[in-house]
């Protein structure tokens, strides 16, 4: 069977759509019609249910795509095997962050790397869905469960902090107890923002012994959240030491009240046990900043 139509037929049904999956492997969709009509016409069976709205999987096709995926993801371990041995200057080092973080906690971060490995490229994604986890090299998060192909180190823990800016404190006055809250505007995450979380979901204003807040406003980057505090629309939530607010106008509040913390993990597949790209790189994360 021809690997690379297999490949092919594996994003499409990963993507539900001929469309979503030609975007992920730029290759035009009548292209892609091609392969699959290939494909079915050597297996003499038809692998897609087609839509307007997109594509579904046959039983057959089901039966191929759980084979399928396990190839593919098998290739994908092998790829990386094999890019521990090469020159780890001379490639790509590809990053999943949680949007908890974001980039702007990694940017200040990847100095000490960029120095030591000067030659090699980074691509960043800020995301906290789970899905493809086998096509990064990195990923920045809380730990995963039940994952004994990764090394899970370790890197930092959040403490949270709630606040506003001093010209919305000013005009709405200050709270001084946690129920004070109810009486004010706040500003949290999307709750989908980091799929990742598994207990509580910080920057959405709730310990492990109160019940969540309802918010006024709801964003879906950290960093949209710390300008709606800083255009003075509401109290938000956010770790200590944000990046940027430190010469701004936010103002803590409610220091006494007690807020979750959260561990942070550099994340890896095995396979780079060995490497020294990727310890130089986890090693950066770890670095105090200077200021």
């Amino acid at each position: 069977m021809n690997w690379e139509k297999l490949k092919i037929f594996y994003h499409i049904a990963k993507a539900g759509s001929f469309t979503h999956a030609g975007h992920h492997l730029n290759i035009s969709q009548s292209s892609l019609s091609r392969q699959i009509s290939d494909l079915e016409g050597r297996l003499k069976i038809k692998l897609f249910k087609r839509y307007s709205g997109g594509v579904t999987l046959t039983q057959e096709g089901e039966f191929l795509y759980k084979h399928a995926e396990k190839m593919y993801e098998s290739t994908m371990q092998a790829e990386k095997f094999l890019l521990a041995d090469m020159d780890e200057q001379q490639t790509e080092l590809k990053i999943l962050i949680t949007p908890l973080l974001g980039a702007s906690w990694l940017m200040p971060r990847l100095r000490s790397f960029i120095k030591t490995f000067p030659n090699t490229r980074l691509s960043i994604v800020d995301s906290g869905k789970l899905e493809h986890l086998h096509e990064y090299d990195v990923i920045i998060s809380e730990s995963i469960d039940e994952r004994q192909d990764l090394i899970q180190k370790k890197i930092t823990k959040l403490k949270f902090v709630y606040g506003a800016s001093r010209t919305y404190l000013e005009t709405f006055g200050r709270p001084t107890t946690f129920d004070n809250l109810n009486q004010h505007r706040l500003v949290c995450l999307e709750r989908h923002t980091n799929t990742l979380h598994k207990t509580i979901n910080p920057m959405a204003f709730c310990t492990s012994n109160q019940n969540r807040l309802h918010p006024f406003l709801r964003v879906n980057s950290v960093q949209a959240l710390v300008n709606a505090a800083l255009s003075n629309l509401g109290i938000i939530e956010i770790f200590e030491n944000y990046p940027g607010l430190e010469n701004s106008e936010f103002e803590e509040i409610l220091k006494d009240v007690t807020k979750p913390d959260l561990d942070i993990f550099c994340i890896y597949p095995t396979e780079y046990a060995s490497s020294q790209r990727i310890k130089a790189f986890r090693d950066s994360l770890c670095e105090p900043m200077s200021h």
